[in-house]
């Protein structure tokens, strides 16, 4: 079930970065409200939550590494920029999740 979960969660904030080209804050808070009560109702554990942020960081460091420098130049926000303010997110969610262990 918790595995079905983390998919879950982690299809949905791919999607996120690889389906909208712009980033909405709703979006973003939507998901970020939903972990969140998964995390009360469930009893997940802050090691998920960094590891699932251990997963964007890779993600967000392969992208880094085969996108093309003209990107970061170009009005827009670049997908690997997107996959880091995930990884933010999910640092702080499991630092503030360690905190209250």
């Amino acid at each position: 079930m918790r595995k079905l979960l983390y998919l879950f969660i982690l299809l949905l904030i791919l999607g996120d970065i690889f389906l909208f080209a712009v980033s909405s804050d709703f979006r973003i808070l939507g998901i970020l409200i939903l972990y969140a009560f998964f995390i009360k109702v469930l009893k997940l554990k802050s090691n998920a939550t960094f590891f699932l942020s251990l997963i964007l960081l890779i993600l967000a460091y392969v992208q880094f590494l085969f996108s093309n420098p003209i990107v970061f130049i170009t009005p827009g926000v670049p997908i690997a920029e997107k996959t880091a303010v995930w990884v933010f997110l999910f640092m702080v969610i499991g630092i503030i999740q360690k905190w209250k262990e």
